[in-house]
């Protein structure tokens, strides 16, 4: 599964900044459909996939959100 950061993760349409989108879609290669887990740094860990696959702004759709123990 893929990763990435959000530093104001929440259920629901998150778009990375660029840098997190580059990495996402041009290092990582990810596409349209692939799932994806999303942390914020602060203890929290949610589950995406990537709706829209752009090296400058990233689109996922984060369906869970839980808090790390």
């Amino acid at each position: 599964m893929l990763s990435a950061f959000h530093p104001e993760l929440d259920r629901g349409d998150v778009y990375l900044d660029r840098d997190e989108s580059h990495h996402l879609v041009s290092v990582r290669r990810a596409r349209v459909g692939d799932a994806v887990q999303v942390l914020d740094g602060r203890g929290r860990k949610g589950r995406g996939v990537v709706v829209a696959a752009d090296p400058r702004r990233t689109l996922l759709r984060v369906s869970t959100v839980e808090v790390l123990a």
